[in-house]
């Protein structure tokens, strides 16, 4: 079996930032999310690699795990990257 590279790392996850293949911790048993569907009320209804599935509200908040690569640094939202600021203040503007 071919696993993707990375390791796992425990995310908070809500109805907004729920992705396919992480894995939740429900009652002591592990499901994978298989697919979504969203809902009218902004929730999504996530279907498990088991066939059952759960509806994930935009008030429920989750523990799950998400394979992330530690040699890729995570994204932030920045007003610029190390680059620009660096080639700014080189050329004497903020």
């Amino acid at each position: 079996m071919n696993l993707p590279a990375g390791v796992m790392s425990p995310v908070e996850i809500d109805a907004t930032t729920a992705r396919r293949g992480e894995q939740l911790l429900i009652g002591g048993q592990v499901f994978t999310i298989h697919t979504m569907t969203a809902l009218r009320n902004g929730g999504k209804l996530l279907t498990f690699t088991t066939g059952e599935w759960l509806t994930l509200r935009l008030t429920n908040t989750l523990w799950a795990t998400r394979r992330v690569s530690p040699r890729i640094p995570p994204k932030h939202h920045s007003a610029g990257t190390t680059s620009e600021t660096a080639t700014r203040r080189s050329a004497g503007g903020r």
